[in-house]
Protein backbone atom coordinates (compact mmCIF):
# COMPACT_ATOMS: atom_id res chain seq x y z
CA UNK A 1 0.00 0.00 0.00
CA UNK A 2 3.07 2.53 0.68
CA UNK A 3 4.65 1.74 -2.32
CA UNK A 4 1.50 2.43 -4.48
CA UNK A 5 1.21 5.15 -2.62
CA UNK A 6 4.90 6.34 -3.38
CA UNK A 7 4.47 5.53 -7.34
CA UNK A 8 1.13 7.53 -7.45
CA UNK A 9 2.39 10.86 -5.79
CA UNK A 10 5.76 10.31 -8.31
CA UNK A 11 3.41 10.01 -11.33
CA UNK A 12 1.33 12.74 -10.30
CA UNK A 13 4.89 14.74 -9.58
CA UNK A 14 5.91 13.97 -13.23
CA UNK A 15 2.87 15.12 -14.99
CA UNK A 16 3.33 18.29 -13.26
CA UNK A 17 6.69 18.84 -14.65
CA UNK A 18 5.80 17.39 -18.12
CA UNK A 19 2.40 19.45 -18.06
CA UNK A 20 4.24 22.83 -16.76
CA UNK A 21 7.00 22.63 -18.89
CA UNK A 22 4.24 22.49 -21.99
CA UNK A 23 2.77 26.13 -21.07
CA UNK A 24 3.62 28.41 -23.57
CA UNK A 25 3.69 32.41 -22.54
CA UNK A 26 2.79 35.09 -24.26
CA UNK A 27 4.83 38.09 -25.97
CA UNK A 28 7.41 38.42 -28.34
CA UNK A 29 11.10 36.55 -28.01
CA UNK A 30 13.12 39.74 -29.36
CA UNK A 31 12.66 43.76 -28.44
CA UNK A 32 11.00 45.68 -31.68
CA UNK A 33 13.24 47.16 -33.74
CA UNK A 34 12.50 50.82 -33.25
CA UNK A 35 13.27 50.07 -28.92
CA UNK A 36 16.69 48.62 -29.72
CA UNK A 37 17.55 51.49 -31.56
CA UNK A 38 16.50 54.47 -29.27
CA UNK A 39 18.25 52.32 -26.47
CA UNK A 40 21.43 52.43 -28.54
CA UNK A 41 21.39 56.22 -29.87
CA UNK A 42 20.34 56.78 -25.58
CA UNK A 43 23.65 54.83 -24.58
CA UNK A 44 25.62 56.30 -27.23
CA UNK A 45 24.91 59.99 -26.12
CA UNK A 46 25.17 59.08 -22.54
CA UNK A 47 28.65 57.63 -23.33
CA UNK A 48 29.64 60.95 -25.20
CA UNK A 49 28.34 63.19 -22.52
CA UNK A 50 30.42 61.15 -20.11
CA UNK A 51 33.39 61.72 -22.35
CA UNK A 52 32.87 65.25 -22.84
CA UNK A 53 32.35 66.21 -18.96
CA UNK A 54 35.19 63.79 -17.94
CA UNK A 55 37.45 65.75 -20.56
CA UNK A 56 36.08 69.12 -19.27
CA UNK A 57 36.94 67.66 -15.53
CA UNK A 58 40.30 66.92 -16.49
CA UNK A 59 41.39 70.15 -18.14
CA UNK A 60 39.35 72.31 -15.52
CA UNK A 61 41.94 70.21 -13.07
CA UNK A 62 44.61 70.31 -15.22
CA UNK A 63 44.11 74.65 -15.59
CA UNK A 64 44.15 74.23 -11.30
CA UNK A 65 47.13 72.41 -10.78
CA UNK A 66 48.55 75.17 -13.40
CA UNK A 67 47.32 78.02 -11.77
CA UNK A 68 48.24 77.11 -8.19
CA UNK A 69 52.12 76.83 -9.26
CA UNK A 70 52.15 79.69 -10.16
CA UNK A 71 50.32 81.34 -7.60
CA UNK A 72 53.47 79.84 -5.47
CA UNK A 73 55.74 80.89 -8.17
CA UNK A 74 54.51 84.89 -7.86
CA UNK A 75 54.22 84.98 -4.63
CA UNK A 76 57.56 83.44 -3.65
CA UNK A 77 59.73 84.93 -6.38
CA UNK A 78 58.05 88.82 -5.27
CA UNK A 79 59.17 88.10 -1.58
CA UNK A 80 62.69 87.41 -2.46
CA UNK A 81 62.73 89.55 -5.41
CA UNK A 82 61.97 92.46 -2.92
CA UNK A 83 64.50 91.21 -0.66
CA UNK A 84 67.18 91.45 -2.69
CA UNK A 85 66.42 94.21 -4.43
CA UNK A 86 66.44 95.88 -1.27
CA UNK A 87 69.77 94.27 -0.08
CA UNK A 88 70.91 95.99 -3.29
CA UNK A 89 69.79 99.60 -2.76
CA UNK A 90 71.79 99.27 0.37
CA UNK A 91 74.36 98.01 -1.28
CA UNK A 92 74.90 100.96 -3.84
CA UNK A 93 74.11 103.28 -1.32
CA UNK A 94 77.07 101.60 0.92
CA UNK A 95 79.43 101.03 -1.97
CA UNK A 96 79.43 97.14 -1.40
CA UNK A 97 78.68 95.05 1.76
CA UNK A 98 78.89 97.56 4.33
CA UNK A 99 77.06 96.95 7.95
CA UNK A 100 73.63 97.71 6.68
CA UNK A 101 74.26 95.39 4.01
CA UNK A 102 75.58 92.77 5.66
CA UNK A 103 72.43 92.61 7.90
CA UNK A 104 70.27 91.80 4.98
CA UNK A 105 72.31 89.21 3.14
CA UNK A 106 70.53 86.28 5.06
CA UNK A 107 67.12 87.21 4.58
CA UNK A 108 67.63 87.18 1.03
CA UNK A 109 69.87 83.88 0.99
CA UNK A 110 66.90 82.46 2.81
CA UNK A 111 64.46 84.38 0.67
CA UNK A 112 65.50 82.70 -2.82
CA UNK A 113 66.46 79.23 -1.26
CA UNK A 114 62.92 79.02 0.40
CA UNK A 115 61.23 80.40 -3.17
CA UNK A 116 63.38 77.89 -4.78
CA UNK A 117 62.48 74.95 -2.68
CA UNK A 118 58.96 75.67 -2.82
CA UNK A 119 58.69 76.10 -6.83
CA UNK A 120 61.09 72.72 -6.92
CA UNK A 121 58.25 70.80 -4.87
CA UNK A 122 55.77 71.43 -7.16
CA UNK A 123 56.96 72.67 -10.41
CA UNK A 124 55.72 68.83 -11.26
CA UNK A 125 52.68 69.66 -11.13
CA UNK A 126 52.92 72.45 -13.65
CA UNK A 127 51.58 70.11 -16.53
CA UNK A 128 53.43 71.36 -19.48
CA UNK A 129 56.96 71.42 -20.39
CA UNK A 130 57.53 74.75 -20.68
CA UNK A 131 56.30 75.82 -17.36
CA UNK A 132 57.47 72.82 -16.02
CA UNK A 133 61.23 74.27 -17.79
CA UNK A 134 60.79 77.64 -16.94
CA UNK A 135 60.19 76.79 -13.10
CA UNK A 136 63.19 74.86 -13.12
CA UNK A 137 65.29 77.31 -14.49
CA UNK A 138 63.92 79.59 -12.18
CA UNK A 139 64.44 77.87 -9.48
CA UNK A 140 68.37 76.97 -11.26
CA UNK A 141 68.93 80.95 -11.07
CA UNK A 142 67.60 81.74 -7.59
CA UNK A 143 69.84 78.87 -6.05
CA UNK A 144 73.01 80.37 -7.56
CA UNK A 145 72.06 83.92 -6.67
CA UNK A 146 71.74 82.73 -2.97
CA UNK A 147 74.63 81.46 -3.92
CA UNK A 148 76.28 84.61 -5.34
CA UNK A 149 74.97 86.75 -2.33
CA UNK A 150 76.38 84.47 0.18
CA UNK A 151 79.99 84.66 -1.46
CA UNK A 152 79.90 88.04 -1.66
CA UNK A 153 80.71 88.13 -5.14
CA UNK A 154 81.97 91.55 -6.70
CA UNK A 155 79.21 94.02 -8.43
CA UNK A 156 80.11 93.02 -11.56
CA UNK A 157 80.14 89.19 -11.44
CA UNK A 158 76.84 89.85 -9.35
CA UNK A 159 75.41 91.95 -11.81
CA UNK A 160 75.56 89.19 -14.33
CA UNK A 161 74.12 86.33 -11.92
CA UNK A 162 70.92 89.32 -11.71
CA UNK A 163 70.54 89.24 -14.93
CA UNK A 164 70.67 85.52 -15.98
CA UNK A 165 68.14 85.32 -12.46
CA UNK A 166 65.80 87.86 -14.01
CA UNK A 167 65.77 86.35 -17.26
CA UNK A 168 64.11 83.06 -16.07
CA UNK A 169 61.90 84.85 -13.75
CA UNK A 170 60.36 86.73 -15.94
CA UNK A 171 60.02 83.75 -18.23
CA UNK A 172 58.34 81.46 -15.99
CA UNK A 173 56.19 85.15 -15.19
CA UNK A 174 54.94 85.41 -18.78
CA UNK A 175 54.04 81.61 -18.54
CA UNK A 176 52.16 82.44 -15.97
CA UNK A 177 50.50 85.54 -16.60
CA UNK A 178 47.64 84.17 -18.35
CA UNK A 179 47.06 81.74 -15.80
CA UNK A 180 47.19 83.73 -13.27
CA UNK A 181 44.35 85.91 -14.78
CA UNK A 182 41.84 83.44 -14.98
CA UNK A 183 42.41 82.48 -11.17
CA UNK A 184 41.42 85.91 -10.49
CA UNK A 185 44.68 87.13 -9.26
Amino acid sequence: MRMAALLIALAAICAAVVAGCTVTTGGQASAPSDSVSEYRTYVSQSLETSRTQESKRQETSRQQAMADACETFAMTSDAAVTAGNDLISVMNNEGGYGSAAEAKVGPVINALNTSASQIDSIKANAQTDDLRDALGQYVEQSRKLAGAFDNRLSESTLNSVVRTFNDARERAGKICEPLLQTKGR
